[in-house]
């Protein structure tokens, strides 16, 4: 039986509509205000939610942006229902997350019909299988949190692929996945690249260690190490393996432009180019912006993040995306907890699911999955 979440101020419409879809063999939850049916659907996961738009505190289009930003509820259908009849509000409705879009009055049996039809659109789509994507965490500065992104993101597409999701640290100088998720593998990087430049799928196994998150993780090695003189096709061996093995993979990327960098760059499906609100990581991030182009990526494909890892930025991210002159397409908030969730091993995105971090990152991980499905 499947379940839906109607959100609607308006009593008597969630009188009806309630009666109607318990008669149509739905397992109906009501809710009489956006941020209750947020909580409701949280706790409760709904297969489908009818989203009135016009709601006091928060409207429907938050509503409907707030649940494709959780990872537990990224996957739920969802139906605009609203007397608000423009084009632009459905436009708005669409561009918030919504499948479909009804304009009030409806018949109770027009809305069964379509809801019945949008339902198996989500589920016919997360059960596909579509594998292969190579998401790369990269910054030519340091110490602007790629790690912890990287970390945090991996998590965020395991959530929302309902799978398990590789991750690997590329950072053999001082790689600090490992440390993150309170780990201590046997196996790391150093084993797989000493493996030639076609490593067996049962190594590349052997080298990844599962986490209780869903991911799985390639360490990098407690000592630090140079990856050695032809550590290219071993990269791109090893990530040809992982696509066909797992939804996503997500690299924490060193900050140079060595070989197997190089070689992990021109592999990945999507590059998160991490940015600090600081003159000098801007200045680094313009010089790295041609480099990155230079190895076949197209700037669809070159995401700018800025992470706020300081309380307080020393620049606002207008100055930011003026001085790179190009968008940002995600803004990371500073949060306290995150040194705390690094001290216990846990990632801040379910040591602290509710920060507006956690939101801000699974919220990118929903972006950059429809991003890739196209």
């Amino acid at each position: 039986m499947p379940t839906v979440l109607i959100i609607d101020d308006d009593a008597s419409v969630l009188k009806l509509l309630d009666f109607a879809m318990g008669q149509a063999g739905f397992d109906v939850m009501l809710a009489g205000d956006g941020e209750t049916g947020l909580e409701q659907a949280r706790a409760h996961p709904p297969d489908l939610a009818i989203v009135d738009v016009m709601m006091p505190d928060l409207d429907g289009y938050e509503v409907c942006r707030r649940l494709r930003a959780d990872p537990r509820t990224a996957n739920t259908a969802i139906i605009v229902l609203t007397a608000r009849a423009q084009a632009v509000d459905r436009q708005a409705a669409l561009e918030a997350g919504a499948d479909e879009y009804l304009v009030k009055p409806v018949m109770p049996d027009e809305l069964i019909t379509l809801a019945r039809e949008v339902l198996a659109r989500p589920r016919a789509a997360a059960e596909a299988p579509r594998r292969g994507r190579v998401v790369t965490v990269f910054s030519l500065r340091g110490g602007v949190g790629v790690t912890s992104l990287a970390v945090n993101l991996a998590v965020a597409f395991a959530h929302l692929r309902k799978d398990e999701v590789s991750l690997l640290d590329m950072n053999a100088l001082a790689g600090h996945v490992a440390l993150m998720l309170n780990l201590q593998p046997q196996l790391t990087l150093a084993n797989l690249l000493a493996q030639g430049p076609e490593p067996a799928r049962e190594t590349v196994e052997k080298c990844l260690v599962r986490h209780s998150a869903g991911i799985r993780i390639l360490a990098a090695p407690p000592q630090p190490m140079m990856p050695p003189a032809g550590s290219g096709p071993t990269v791109r061996h090893t990530v040809s393996l992982l696509k066909s093995g797992f939804p996503y993979t997500v690299a924490d990327a060193a900050s140079t432009f060595d070989e197997a960098t190089k070689a992990l760059l021109t592999a990945s499906d999507l590059v998160v180019i991490v940015v600090a609100a600081e003159v000098q990581a801007l200045q680094t991030t313009i010089t790295s912006l041609p480099a990155l182009a230079a190895l076949g990526h197209e700037e669809n494909n070159l995401w700018l993040v800025l992470n706020q890892h300081t309380p307080q930025p020393a620049l606002p991210a207008q100055m930011v995306e003026k001085a790179l002159k190009r968008p940002l397409r995600a803004r990371i908030p500073y949060e306290p907890a995150a040194a705390q969730a690094i001290q216990r091993g846990v990632p801040l995105i379910l040591h602290k699911p509710t920060s507006p971090m956690a939101a801000a990152v699974a919220k990118l991980a929903y972006q950059i999955d429809k991003h890739l499905s196209y």
